[in-house]
C-alpha cells in the first residue's frame, strides 16, 4: 500500500508544474518573436549600387541612378543636374556633398517608408534649394520641414 500524499506536497507539485509550463510557453513565444522580427541592417550612404569592376562612380552619378531606380548613362542630363545641385547646396549650406546626398536620400526614403509618398530624389533636392535663397537657414531644418509637409500631403 502506498502512503497517502499530504495535501501540501500535492499542491507544491501543481504549482511547480504550472510555473514550468508557463516558462516553456514564454520561451516559445520569445523564440517566435525573434524569428519574426526583421534583422536590422546597417545604415548606408547613398543607395546606388556599385559596379564590380572599374573606378568608383562620382556622387552625382550615384544620385542619378538612385533617382532613376536603375542604370542611367554617365552623360545623362540628371547627372549634370545633380552635380549642379550638390555644388549649389554645398556653397549655400556649408555641408559636404556627401552630407547633402545622405540627407536628401534619407528624406526621400522616409517619405516613401513612413508616409507612403513616392518623391523623386531630384525633385526633392530641387525643392530644397528654394528656402535657402530667402534666408540663412540650417539645411537640416529645411529637409526636416519638407519631410513633415510632404508627409502630410502638402507640397
Amino acid at each position: 500500500m502506498q502512503p497517502i500524499e499530504k495535501p501540501r506536497d500535492y499542491a507544491t507539485r501543481i504549482v511547480i508544474a504550472v510555473f514550468a509550463s508557463l516558462f516553456v510557453l514564454v520561451a516559445f513565444v520569445a523564440i517566435a518573436v525573434f524569428k519574426i522580427m526583421p534583422q536590422s541592417q546597417p545604415a548606408q550612404s547613398v543607395v546606388a549600387p556599385k559596379e564590380r569592376k572599374g573606378p568608383d562612380k562620382p556622387l552625382e552619378y550615384k544620385l542619378a541612378v538612385t533617382n532613376a531606380g536603375g542604370f542611367v548613362p554617365e552623360n545623362d542630363i540628371t547627372v549634370n543636374r545633380f552635380r549642379y545641385l550638390l555644388s549649389d547646396l554645398q556653397k549655400k549650406t556649408g555641408y559636404t556633398q556627401q552630407q547633402i546626398a545622405d540627407l536628401n536620400t534619407y528624406a526621400v526614403d522616409t517619405l516613401r517608408d513612413k508616409y507612403g509618398r513616392n518623391v523623386k530624389l531630384l525633385d526633392f533636392m530641387e525643392q530644397s534649394v528654394r528656402p535657402l535663397s530667402a534666408a540663412k537657414v540650417d539645411y537640416k531644418e529645411v529637409v526636416a520641414a519638407m519631410i513633415t509637409l510632404m508627409g502630410r500631403g502638402q507640397n
